[in-house]
């Protein structure tokens, strides 16, 4: 009996080791079990694709139009996106906002949460932190107020991919929205043409709103404009208001109406001789405000306008006076639908370059009527 025991022991003993893969001399490693082999499988199957693939990141370079977007199957995911949006007060992120809202509707499987930040950089923040939580498989923030670096951090580090729209902050991000070089550009051809033509020979003053907070990237849309302004003129005017850092006055209205019309009061106020001003804005929402400041004092036949965003802040005024030249749309009621077409892009695998650029233009009276028929009615 004690033999029986001493040999049981024994060959339960030998059984474990085997079964653990122990390799005896002159033996062979014992065959791993079945589901051992699927576990292994899978799990070096996860680790090449965090690895090796990591398609979540955005190429390093690359340039395409949103009209050129590849199509995308609309039953695809289930996907969780968010989308962070600046504001609910201007009339561009509502255009944007109600974008978003109505182009969900298409895909059935697209769980998109939208969030408010609310235009200021502590529910910025907050709004990131909640969105951390949420953990998506994609992030689209539309935001220059704050918390980009820290949403793009996180990102980054939980290879999330992220579109970031209008404002770039992340190297690994993709990109979406306006060329903000070009509309400052448009801008300086179109103002400094009909200076050139109407103002020759005047004395000018420039007064530029701008918002310091959106970074250099989105400065662009004033030094383009300042430098292809000057460049269009030439000497046939002299400019009043010239720094040494070659700048002109520059009014950080945001897009704030009540901001613009403040600040350029208080300029009109200080300038009683400026008679002949060239008013460019970043956005139209301060333009409106500073258009209001203008009349306000009796000073409109003074002032030119023209500005960015294409929104009802500066049609309105657009189809009623001809002073104010014209608007450069970058059309915010289809963000919605090419951002979601970018993520589900993004999210099937498709390759999509780093940047995915808006169509812009210029719409003055002459032409609004053709893209927005509804201010004439």
């Amino acid at each position: 009996m004690k033999k029986l025991r001493l040999f049981l022991t024994v060959f339960t003993i030998i059984c474990f080791l085997l079964s653990a893969g122990v390799v005896f001399a002159g033996g062979k490693k014992a065959a791993p079990r079945e589901d051992s082999v699927t576990e292994t499988a899978e799990e070096e199957m996860v680790t090449k694709e965090r690895t090796d693939a990591d398609w979540w990141k955005a190429p390093s370079g690359g340039k395409m139009l949103a009209d050129d977007l590849p199509s995308v199957d609309k039953n695809a995911g289930p996907f969780v996106i968010a989308f962070a949006n600046n504001d609910m007060e201007s009339g561009f992120t509502i255009d944007v906002w109600n974008g978003f809202e109505e182009a969900v509707k298409k895909y059935p499987n697209v769980d998109l949460q939208m969030y408010d930040c609310k235009n200021n950089p502590e529910d910025s923040l907050k709004v990131v932190f909640d969105i951390q939580t949420l953990n998506p498989d994609l992030v689209i923030y539309f935001n220059w107020v704050g918390a980009g670096q820290e949403m793009a951090r996180w990102s980054e580090e939980n290879k999330v991919p992220e579109i970031e729209v209008d404002v770039p902050y992340g190297e690994k991000a993709w990109f979406y929205g306006v060329n903000n070089p070009m509309t400052g550009i448009l801008g300086g051809e179109k103002l400094g043409a009909w200076v050139k033509k109407n103002w020759a020979g005047e004395d000018i003053w420039i007064v530029q709103n701008t918002e310091y907070e959106s970074g250099e990237d989105v400065y662009l849309r004033n030094s383009e404009f300042l430098r292809v302004f000057l460049e269009t003129t030439g000497d046939s005017i002299n400019v009043m208001n010239m720094g040494k850092d070659g700048k002109v006055d520059e009014l950080n209205g945001d897009t704030s109406p009540e901001l613009g019309l403040q600040l350029f009061s208080e300029w009109l106020t200080a300038h009683p001789d400026a008679d002949h001003v060239v008013v460019w804005s970043m956005t139209d929402e301060a333009a409106s405000g500073m258009y209001a400041a203008a009349k306000n004092q009796d000073r409109l036949e003074d002032c030119i306008f023209g500005s960015i965003n294409g929104t009802s802040h500066a049609f309105n005024i657009i189809v009623e006076d001809k002073r104010y030249l014209g608007s450069i749309a970058i059309f915010p009621e289809y963000y919605g639908e090419e951002l979601l077409q970018m993520a589900v892009a993004i999210l099937t695998e498709k390759e999509i370059p780093k940047s995915v650029v808006t169509k812009y233009m210029w719409l003055s009276v002459d032409d609004l009527g053709e893209y927005y028929p509804q201010y004439f009615k």
